[in-house]
């Protein structure tokens, strides 16, 4: 199995700024890809030239934003136990950031065949 990691810019941007983060490594653990993406095409470009025929992709964004303002159950969560993250609820990523980008993302690996796994497959 090869594994694939985003680290997802919020919004689209150019690769000088707020650039997407792309590492691959096969299933022997090596190194065999990396590099900067300013587009979700760029992304899946990546990810496709990647996969190979099993891969686990994992992205570091929220990936499902339920709420409409305010704080998902997990930040809340996180707070508790001393480690704080960025609220992410609809209203917020819409005015800032134009959408919830990982969601999209999101909907379009699930298009190309990609399935969404809440946790650990072994």
């Amino acid at each position: 199995m090869n594994f694939v990691g985003i680290d997802l810019a919020w919004k689209i941007s150019n690769i000088s700024r707020n650039g997407t983060g792309l590492a691959a490594i096969d299933g022997d653990g090596r190194l065999v890809g990396v590099g900067l993406a300013a587009t979700d095409d760029e992304i899946l470009s990546f990810v496709h030239k990647h996969a190979g025929d099993s891969c686990a992709v994992g992205i570091d964004a929220p990936l499902i934003v339920a709420n409409e303002s305010g704080q998902r159950p997990v930040e809340r969560l996180l707070i508790v136990l001393g480690t704080p993250a960025y609220p992410a609820n609809r209203n917020l990523f819409a005015r800032v950031y134009g959408g919830i980008r990982g969601e999209v993302l999101l909907g379009r690996l699930i298009t190309d065949g990609f399935i969404l796994a809440t946790r650990y497959l072994s």
